[in-house]
């Protein structure tokens, strides 16, 4: 019966030692490390004692076997699971661990006694029993900063696309894989989480797969990117792709304002900012997304040598795509190309403001402005709205605005007015509200049939507030100038007529002039 006992704990020790081995982590290693020791301790002792074991080795026996059950539940529990599964688990999976194997170090104490005849053994198993009773377990400092990163996404927090990204790097670190290299495991490591809570009525397993999945959809779109030096003979036309090392590896955009930080990665400097001071709510340390590494100083240099690479491969796109928009706007009578030229003229002025002067030089305004004089089947409304959205991003300064009415997009501006779509309203009003910053363009809009009026008219409109008060400030600028006084008194808004009446400031014949010509 003893012969028989010993070989099931050797059994179970055999059993618990594979079934370990298939769940990663620092404390499954340590663990399985001790189960092969405590296996090699009692072969031994089933040698010694092959007929008969002393009462306190059957005791010893009798209590690893049944903390080797215990911990062979919690294997079974999580030997098929995903990395990430793993991962969440890691700090219970760890406690399991490290209880068991201070369990087992006690029973071996207990069968240390039965072993004081064979003294070298004695030894072997004292030892061992020594420190197993003093293992401390513990996760590692990027796994604990991970399970609780994932903790409070699960909460659902609003984190910024960058610190997301970040958020991925420590994960694939957190499981010991290359975050660039690895996106397809990563991938198939969700996948296999989502099929391991696929039955969890958990609702804090359903909100972090909720957040892994959400961080991961960022994490896995792959820019398009080059690797070669650019070809002298590639077609001019051709917009270049931006190189692998022009991307933050947050944001895994162009980097507009990239700089260094003390482990040499470059980051968007807005980027990492975000990253840092998700690393303070956090409470811990500043670290580099891409290594790991805790930095000492989060000092921010200007990588200066990279920045102006950047500059000199979006000034050539740029021109690239200016000359582009032009064949489009200036040729095509299809309003999809118009279209498509219309939106990239308003990414480049957005993208890229210190552009504009390029895009007003090139001559493009008056094509802009242009576009729906041509014949196009399908335009209206929704191609009014795109041109207005594109001059207005356009109407930063006062050259811009000049060719703008002298190409009468004040005029259309006032048609749009009375437009079918909300967005064409709003970018007409506020186009002419740009205007109305200048004296100049002020007094000419003010003088344009219907305009007074049109505006008048959407002021009172208490359905559409936004629009309401847009028009509201547009008249309020035009008021500021003596100059259109009539045209807004003709249209019902007396009140600067009346202001400069009191305050005396017309001479007779102006007054009679105004009375006659409005009553």
């Amino acid at each position: 019966m003893s012969g028989g006992q010993i070989s099931v704990v050797l059994g179970l020790l055999s059993e618990v030692g594979r079934g370990a081995n298939g769940i990663t982590g620092e404390s499954s290693r340590r663990f399985q490390d001790y189960v092969k020791r405590a296996e090699v301790i009692l072969k031994a002792v089933d040698k010694v004692f092959m007929s008969q074991q002393p009462p306190p080795v059957q005791t010893a026996l009798r209590g690893i076997a049944a903390d080797l059950s215990r911990v062979q539940t919690t294997i079974d529990l999580y030997k098929n699971k995903s990395k990430i599964y793993l991962l969440i688990n890691c700090r219970s999976l760890t406690k399991t661990f490290q209880e068991i194997t201070n369990s087992i170090g006690n029973w071996l104490a207990l069968l240390d006694f039965g072993l004081q005849a064979t003294n070298d053994l004695q030894k072997k198993c004292d030892a061992l029993s020594r420190e197993m009773q003093q293992a401390q377990f513990a996760v590692t400092e990027n796994e604990e900063r991970v399970c609780c990163t994932l903790e409070k996404e699960a909460q659902g927090r609003q984190t910024t696309k960058a610190v997301q990204n970040a958020i991925m790097m420590d994960i694939a670190r957190a499981l010991g894989m290359d975050p660039e290299r690895n996106r397809t495991e990563l991938c198939e490591q969700i996948q296999l989480l989502k099929n391991d809570l696929g039955d969890s009525n958990g609702e804090n397993d359903i909100h972090i797969l909720e957040s892994l999945e959400r961080i991961f959809d960022n994490w896995a779109i792959e820019p398009e990117v080059i690797s070669r030096p650019i070809d002298s003979d590639a077609e001019e036309d051709a917009p270049i792709p931006p190189f692998k090392t022009f991307l933050c590896p947050l944001t895994r955009e162009v980097m507009k304002d990239p700089v260094v930080l003390e482990s040499s990665q470059t980051y968007e400097r807005s980027a990492i900012q975000h990253w840092f001071a998700h690393c303070r709510e956090q409470g811990r340390k500043p670290t580099c997304p891409v290594t790991g590494q805790v930095l000492k100083s989060i000092e921010l240099r200007l990588n200066i040598g990279l920045s102006g690479t950047i500059q000199e491969w979006i000034e050539r796109n740029v021109d690239i795509r200016i000359k582009t928009a032009i064949q489009h706007l200036g040729n095509s009578s299809s309003l999809e190309d118009s279209e498509r030229a219309l939106d990239d003229i308003y990414k480049i002025s957005e993208e890229y403001p210190l552009s504009r002067y390029k895009l007003r030089m090139s001559g493009l305004i008056p094509l802009i402005a242009g576009t729906i004089q041509r014949p196009m089947k399908g335009a209206g409304s929704q191609l009014r709205s795109k041109v207005l959205m594109t001059l207005l991003s356009l109407a930063g300064d006062d050259d811009s605005k000049r060719i703008m009415v002298e190409s009468g997009v004040s005029k259309l501006a006032i048609k749009s007015l009375n437009g079918n779509l909300e967005k064409e309203k709003e970018y007409a009003v506020k186009l002419l509200l740009e205007f109305c910053h200048e004296r100049e363009f002020c007094t000419r809009i003010a003088s344009e049939k219907g305009s007074v009026l049109l505006l008048s008219g959407m002021a009172g409109n208490a359905e559409n507030p936004t629009l309401s008060n847009l028009a509201e400030e547009t008249l309020r600028r035009m008021e500021e100038m003596e100059e259109n006084v009539q045209q807004l008194a003709a249209a019902g808004r007396f009140q600067p007529f009346l202001t400069h009446l009191c305050e005396g400031t017309w001479s007779n014949s102006v007054v009679s002039w105004l009375l006659v010509s409005l009553f």
